[in-house]
């Protein structure tokens, strides 16, 4: 019976240590989301009115002659980049990405996987390491983990830039980014959106502008600032999202622990009642003994 008592003391204290490393990864992660959310909901402001400035600009225009707005419904060179995160311990968030961009590559782009025409970014080594080993073969795999890292947005430009020199260059000719959008610190919603060509709607209210030098020249400018804002804003909703999973992840395993503690010390109490009744019942019949003798 001392046995059971030691490994249930000793269990005990062992889910009491992941207790406290899941509670403080719970803090660490609510911290962060704390300090960036500001940051977040400031810029997808930002890139919403750039974006609503740029569909006013164009509703006068013959946007076709940018070449960024054009739909393609047959793609011959496509590239899917997929957003999940460097680490585990955040629930299903990188499952659910993984399976959202599986769901688009199948649906869209098979033909490309096929003939080798679709390039594969994955920006974070869980989607990395996940679509090495599901196409061993498959050399067009690019990692670009080192966005989550840096959190440069320097970076992140010149990364989004470089997208839109190959499109421009006509080596793609359609690019989707899946990723975890976020909706609120208790909610994200995983989304596979097409960046490029740019879909765009038309504003509800026309605004006619007057252009200096040109329109061409504004565009020049104009487009690349909207891309590269969209592209920051999806990576930071991303790791805004990964933050709240983490956060929620860890209240449940936080609370899951306690409850198994609880549960373990109900256990390790009733056995540690029998031990003493089972010794009480041997000293009375210890006594008895020597009465009758």
């Amino acid at each position: 019976m001392s046995g059971t008592l030691k490994e249930i003391r000793d269990h005990i204290q062992s889910i009491k240590k992941t207790q406290q490393f899941t509670k403080a990864m719970k803090i660490v992660s609510a911290a962060k989301l704390r300090k960036n959310l500001p940051i977040i909901l400031k810029y997808k402001h930002y890139q919403k009115k750039l974006l609503s400035m740029l569909e006013h600009v164009l509703f006068d225009i013959d946007k076709e002659d940018s070449g960024f707005f054009n739909k393609v419904t047959h793609p011959k060179y496509a590239c899917q980049i997929i957003i999940t995160s460097d680490r585990g311990l955040c629930g299903t968030f990188n499952s659910q990405i993984l399976k959202t961009s599986e769901a688009n590559i199948s649906s869209r782009y098979a033909h490309l996987v096929a003939s080798g025409e679709l390039t594969i970014i994955c920006i974070g080594e869980k989607g990395y390491k996940y679509f090495t080993k599901q196409y061993p073969k498959y050399s067009k795999i690019e990692d670009h983990s080192e966005l989550l890292r840096d959190l440069d947005h320097e970076s992140w430009n010149q990364f989004s830039q470089k997208l839109i020199d190959d499109f421009k260059q006509k080596k793609l000719d359609c690019i989707d980014i899946t990723f975890a959008y976020f909706e609120s610190a208790g909610r994200q919603n995983i989304k596979t959106v097409q960046w490029l060509p740019m879909p765009l709607k038309s504003p509800s209210v026309s605004h006619h502008y007057f252009f200096e030098p040109n329109s061409k020249e504004l565009l020049k400018h104009l487009i690349p600032d909207v891309l590269n804002a969209r592209f920051y804003t999806i990576l930071f909703e991303n790791i805004m999202s990964e933050h709240t999973a983490r956060m929620n992840a860890m209240t449940k395993a936080t609370k899951n622990a306690g409850d198994l503690v609880t549960e373990l010390q109900l256990t390790y109490n009733k056995a540690r009642q029998n031990a003493i009744t089972m010794e009480l019942i041997d000293i009375v019949n210890a006594a008895e003994a020597l009465r009758e003798k």
